[in-house]
């Protein structure tokens, strides 16, 4: 085993089968929603992680200040989570509850069938209660079929996470396998499965011990990838998942629904645009607007709860006073009064004009619902 752990020409496409599999569980599985990026610039700023190339993909084409806003309006869980796990998984789970469903077996002998009902009663909803889940979240682990005696077969996954070390046979099947599993007391071991037998190790330093080994006569290694065909042909650990093909319709859908969001504070409240008293500059000690969190603008700057600005390069910009700050609902910008002519008069309508409330067009408002609604009917039909 440890010869083959070694040599073994797959573990890149182990490491890629993995990450394929985080990217997919990023759209199909809930998570937690990580606030760093909602007061914190620098986070922001180093926004780049290799598990996530979703959000590497936003940050490459968005301008600087969208992203930065982009980040504070994706919150999970994303609507792919929601519409995968309650209008897609329960559709698709209905094939194991079909009227008049059939299941055939094969046996060796009439004695065999016999002998196999209690299996077949231990295994029945196996498939939908296991395998399913596995091919929804983990559509890349593999499946353990094989027995201590000929009297006591078992079953079992194991996620691709797990897998050490792997081999194909000509015809794209598991030809022997690597694992890390735990044993019955709960401690770590080492499982080398291969078509003659399968044993078991532990690890002590950089040796391995074994401390089982079992024969077994099925004539194949007793693994197999849960998902039957692999991503393309030139893969053979990486596999395919139900949803591989709709990625980019989850991008798609995630990233409209983000921007929608985005866009709807601009229909209820308006940014507000007024001549300022005279054209002199900003003051210098700032709005002083103080905000929820409990910090304040000083000298035009977001000082922390205690009152006391950051370091210089830490600083960050008030986004009521400064006029270099990105503009979104409920901004308040200033604007020198125009003058006309030689004697520098004022426009006619200035009262008039004084204060203007700009809100997004409604038709715009409604191009977006049925936009991403049409994103979500791509995936969902």
């Amino acid at each position: 085993m440890k010869e083959f752990l070694k040599s073994c020409k797959y573990k890149a496409e182990i490491t890629e089968a993995i990450n394929y599999e985080n990217k997919l569980a990023y759209f199909i599985q809930t998570h937690l929603n990580d606030d760093v990026y909602i007061n914190s610039e620098e986070a922001i700023n180093n926004a780049w992680n290799s598990s996530n190339p979703f959000i590497n993909y936003i940050k490459k084409w968005m301008r600087e200040d969208n992203f930065k806003s982009y980040l504070k309006f994706l919150r999970h869980p994303l609507p792919t989570c929601s519409l995968v796990q309650d209008d897609i998984i329960p559709e698709l789970k209905k094939v194991f509850d079909s009227t008049n469903a059939y299941y055939d077996y094969t046996f060796t002998s009439k004695s065999a069938e016999i002998s196999a009902s209690y299996i077949k009663d231990k295994y029945k909803t196996y498939y939908k209660d296991v395998i399913f889940e596995k091919l929804i979240n983990e559509h890349n682990s593999i499946v353990i079929t094989d027995y201590i005696d000929q009297r006591n077969p078992y079953r079992f996954t194991i996620p691709i996470t797990a897998v050490k070390a792997i081999e194909p046979t000509e015809n794209g099947k598991i030809k022997r396998i690597v694992f890390i599993g735990k044993n019955k007391d709960g401690k770590e071991r080492w499982y080398y499965y291969t078509d003659e037998f399968y044993s078991v190790y532990a690890k002590e330093g950089e040796d391995f011990v074994e401390e089982i080994k079992n024969t077994h006569e099925i004539k194949k290694c007793p693994a197999d990838f849960i998902s039957v065909e692999p991503l393309n042909i030139s893969k053979f650990v990486i596999r395919k998942s139900i949803f591989s093909n709709y990625v980019e319709k989850f991008e798609n859908y995630v990233n409209y629904y983000t921007l929608q969001k985005m866009c709807l504070p601009h229909g209820a409240i308006p940014v507000i645009t007024h001549y300022k008293k005279n054209n002199s500059s900003d003051n210098e000690d700032g709005c002083g607007k103080q905000f929820e969190n409990g910090t304040k603008c000083i000298k035009g700057y977001i000082s922390g709860v205690n009152g006391v600005l950051q370091n210089k390069d830490k600083l960050i910009k008030c986004p009521i006073c400064n006029p270099k700050t990105i503009i979104q609902a409920g901004s308040v910008i200033g604007l020198p009064v125009p003058r006309f002519g030689d004697n520098g008069e004022k426009p006619f309508d200035l009262n008039a004009n004084f204060v203007k409330f700009h809100y997004i067009p409604v038709d715009i408002l409604k191009w977006w619902d049925e936009f991403v609604d049409k994103k979500y009917s791509e995936i969902k039909y």
